[in-house]
């Protein structure tokens, strides 16, 4: 009997929802500590030769999906305190991923990052270090 109150209950708020164009909010996401620090702009990311990249920065939580730029991925956080974030995440397009993001005394970010993408997997290291305000040009990755 409770579980049909609570079916019914969830479709009258999918029902009101739709009908009064009330917009559904994605789940809280606390702040990453570690991400504080990270100024806005143009980094080079320094890996080996297939992921060495520069790319603009315009949110530091870029940094945590490089393998994934751009798809709507949901984040699940697994450390976050001043100088270092752990978070794994999934993405609606496919691949997941998790990142070790670890920020240097000197302004640098240390990556560690591994999943999946396009159905292959990827792991790799990159030290990133931030080249200074946002160029068009640079925006595309260096390869």
């Amino acid at each position: 009997m409770m579980k049909r109150a609570m079916i019914g209950v969830l479709a009258l708020g999918a029902i009101l929802a739709t009908i009064g164009g009330i917009a559904i909010a994605e789940p809280y996401q606390p702040k990453l500590a570690a991400l504080a620090t990270i100024q806005p702009g143009q980094w080079d990311l320094d890996s080996d030769a297939a992921h060495s990249k520069s790319m603009c920065v315009t949110d530091p939580a870029a940094l945590l999906q490089i393998a994934h730029q751009g798809p709507v991925c949901s984040r699940f956080i697994i450390a976050n305190d001043a100088k270092t974030a752990t978070v794994s995440y999934s993405c609606k397009t496919g691949g997941y991923g998790q990142t070790n993001l670890r920020v240097g005394e000197d302004g640098s970010v240390h990556i560690r990052t591994q999943g999946i993408l396009n159905n292959a997997p990827f792991d790799y290291s990159a030290t990133a270090k931030r080249a200074g305000a946002c160029t068009v040009a640079a925006s595309a990755p260096r390869r």
